[in-house]
């Protein structure tokens, strides 16, 4: 209850009768990467699809999406955070529902707008290490509170910015330990994803665009072996991979 209404009540009732609840704090950003590479899974449509059920668990859990992009400088921007929801005061459950959906999409597509200029402007060389893209957004905002995190992009190129620990998982298949010890002692350090959940959506089995490897289903497996680990000893709650959209309902 907000402290105005609390005073006004507080007025009109004895006070061995009146408590005043304080109002809860509002649920921490979902926090939306689009990993922009050559080839990326994170078109404008995969990031619309992404972005209508975050959307959706923002407004359930009041509180926005932020959307951030990948950019040449191994630097990840922050591009824009969602309008509030503002549902309808009358109407059946069932139109409630309707009008949420139609909110999610027209809000997913206008986020989605600001991803198409950063892609163009830099179609020929972007390639931002994930790891540091995911380190960043971690690191960023109330950090103890319940988070998710939704990562756009098919999980294979993780370079760290250094090249004696560049991981790219297009053409490897390697070792978890490995993975996370090069990613644990200059990136994913422990503590960075406290209270994160990390969505992978949209993660592909498509032919990498080199041509002389090939994804498989055990070699993606392994992927998601590696990425899970390195991502929970650096905090993380949980690690979700999905081919499509992410599934959540609303803020843990």
């Amino acid at each position: 209850m907000k402290p105005e209404a609390c005073i006004a009540i507080a007025f009109a009732m004895s006070p061995a009768n009146f408590r005043c609840d304080p109002e809860p704090a509002p649920a921490a950003p979902i926090e939306v990467v689009c990993a922009l590479r050559p080839n990326t899974t994170c078109t404008a449509d995969n990031l619309t699809a992404a972005l209508v059920p975050a959307l959706r668990a923002a407004a359930a859990g009041d509180t926005t999406v932020r959307l951030w992009a990948s950019s040449t400088t191994a630097v990840t921007d922050k591009l824009a955070d969602s309008l509030p929801y503002s549902p309808p005061s009358r109407g059946s459950d069932k139109v409630k529902q309707r009008h949420l959906q139609d909110w999610a999409k027209g809000e997913a597509n206008r986020l989605a707008s600001f991803i198409a200029p950063v892609a163009a402007a830099n179609a020929a060389s972007i390639d931002q290490p994930l790891a540091n893209a995911v380190a960043q957004v971690g690191l960023s905002g109330e950090r103890s509170k319940p988070r998710h995190l939704i990562v756009v992009s098919d999980g294979r190129h993780v370079g760290v910015g250094h090249r004696r620990d560049d991981q790219d998982l297009d053409c490897k298949l390697i070792d978890p330990e490995d993975f996370q010890l090069a990613l644990g002692r200059t990136v994913l350090l422990p503590k960075t994803l406290s209270n994160v959940t990390v969505h992978f959506a949209f993660v592909s089995l498509a032919k990498p665009r080199r041509a002389n490897c090939a994804m498989s289903p055990r070699k993606a497996q392994a992927h998601e072996r590696a990425w899970s680990l390195a991502l929970t000893r650096a905090g993380a709650v949980r690690v979700v991979f999905s081919t499509g959209a992410p599934e959540f309902d609303a803020p843990e």
